[in-house]
């Protein structure tokens, strides 16, 4: 059975979801930024909404891109030191604390940030990733909790998981895009 095709509303959700995690910015930040509501904004992502194109605009503004670049679906996401400091400057243009204090990036985060910048890889063990990772982005993670998000990364489907034989020590791998 052929898989169903996305909404507009789900394509555009899953776009600003992609913009607010990249620039490392709080539901309650955009809605600030942009006065629409939090519960608005958050069925937005989950694309629960059909946003106005003067929503679509007030998110396109607080980002610092066109609107046309927001509604590109497949089109790449601005670094996030691009976007914090478009944030930055939509702040201080609106009269608010141009520090938006952006939130402290998570192991998530950060876990699937060196997965997406890792060459393919695997199959490696989750001690393993967990090594490279904090070597490479100079962290301290738990086994435990790298294990947790790569479980995650893999029902996404963005890495492998391989059994090894021992069911509490899968592998993961990463293959080419």
């Amino acid at each position: 059975m052929p898989e169903a095709k996305k909404s507009i509303n789900a394509l555009f959700g899953e776009r600003l979801g992609k913009f607010k995690k990249k620039a490392n910015i709080s539901i309650a930040k955009i809605s600030y930024a942009t006065s629409i509501s939090v519960n608005y904004v958050t069925d937005t992502i989950n694309g629960k909404r059909n946003p106005t194109l003067l929503h679509v605009e007030s998110y396109a503004n607080l980002f610092g891109v066109s609107a046309s670049e927001l509604l590109r679906f497949d089109g790449s996401v601005p670094s996030r030191e691009d976007l914090q400091q478009n944030i930055r400057k939509y702040f201080k243009v609106l009269g608010y604390n141009p520090t938006p204090g952006f939130k402290k990036l998570g192991p998530a985060y950060i876990v699937e940030e060196f997965i997406a910048e890792s060459e393919p890889f695997g199959p490696l063990e989750a001690a393993e990733i967990k090594n490279l990772c904090n070597q490479a982005k100079g962290t301290s993670y738990k086994t435990n909790d790298v294990s947790r998000i790569l479980n995650n990364l893999a029902e996404e489907g963005i890495i492998y998981k391989t059994q090894t034989g021992n069911a509490k020590k899968p592998a993961y791998k990463k293959v080419e895009e």
